[in-house]
């Protein structure tokens, strides 16, 4: 018998089981995931059933989660502020409204928080109208109300609520403005106008004084003033005092030899109406019925409320003479 042929070569490699069993694992996990896709794809009976997503937008959160509850999902609830729609609405879902999903799987709903909150801004020693657009473009109701201050008038005093404290977006804010402090307008009618001005001076009232004819009051006395006394005004507000004249006056105009109606009208058209008549006699005939005298005479300066007197001529009377009785002679028989 022929001898074996001896091999001169090294020994072939040997497998290592654990390399085998590593891609036995790796196969199966394979395997398993396709199946699982298949599944997924395709649907397993025995695995939990689909529906279809219900709508539930424009529903408030509790009706929103009974009904989606009752189809069988999940409810996560994301609370963002909105302006537009009222609190506690749904105003979005993931997924939405007919979408395939496993029952138990979640269905996420946006809910509305209301207008969310913002801070009062600080808007102290502004004007008015600067902080009128720093509330408004907050969000928040500017509502004006003035308050006595020191400050310059019409700027802001503080908020309420205060500077810096969360609101919800179309709260009132109210914005005290300052006005300077309000005093009462002293009486001083019938005061000399020195007085007067002193008097409203020490109030911290500024005066201005105007003239006007008065027959009630003596040159120089307070008739009223502007604004009258009594009322509340600002302290260093301007406070005008109405001065009397005296009497209010005209030139008489002359009337001599104007009947007594033409020298009445004459009077009156300049304002004289407090006009008395004297009867005089004239030696003249001409004269009788007309105005031969005036006081007081024509250019002077009068009070409108003065009398002023007239002379109209009146011819003397006519004496009658009358005849002595006859006289009766008796002769003795």
């Amino acid at each position: 018998m022929a001898p074996r042929p001896t091999s001169t070569g090294p020994p072939p490699p040997r497998r290592s089981p654990w390399a085998v069993a590593a891609v036995v694992i790796v196969l199966l996990l394979l395997a398993g995931l396709v199946g699982f896709l298949i599944v997924d794809q395709l649907g397993d009976d025995s695995g939990p059933a689909t529906a279809d997503v219900p709508g539930v937008v424009g529903l408030t959160i509790d009706e929103a989660r009974s009904t989606l509850e009752e189809a069988g999902f999940e409810v996560d609830e994301e609370r963002v502020a909105n302006e537009d729609v009222p609190e506690d609405e749904v105003f979005d879902q993931e997924p939405p409204e007919g979408t395939k999903l496993r029952k138990g799987q979640p269905v996420t709903l946006k809910v509305s928080a209301g207008q969310g909150t913002v801070e009062v801004p600080n808007v102290v020693g502004d004007s008015a109208d600067d902080a009128r657009a720093a509330i408004e473009a907050a969000g928040l109701v500017f509502v004006p109300q003035f308050e006595e201050s020191e400050r310059p008038v019409g700027t802001v005093i503080r908020t309420d609520p205060p500077v810096g404290e969360e609101l919800e977006r179309g709260t009132e804010v109210t914005v005290f403005l300052a006005v300077a402090e309000q005093v009462e307008v002293p009486e001083v009618e019938g005061l000399d106008a020195v007085t007067a001005a002193n008097q409203l001076g020490a109030r911290g009232f500024v005066t201005r004084q105007v003239t006007e004819p008065s027959d009630d009051f003596a040159t120089g006395q307070v008739i009223r003033t502007e604004p009258p006394a009594g009322e509340l005004v600002p302290k260093g507000e301007t406070i005008v005092m109405f001065v009397s004249s005296g009497p209010e006056t005209a030139r008489v105009p002359n009337v001599v030899n104007l009947s007594e109606s033409a020298a009445r009208e004459a009077l009156a058209g300049d304002g004289f109406t407090n006009v008395v008549v004297v009867g005089v006699t004239v030696a003249n005939p001409a004269s009788a019925g007309k105005v031969v005298a005036q006081d007081p005479v024509a250019g002077t300066t009068w009070p409108l409320g003065d009398t002023v007197t007239l002379q109209i001529g009146q011819t003397p009377p006519t004496t009658t003479t009358s005849a002595p009785p006859p006289t009766t002679t008796t002769v003795a028989p």
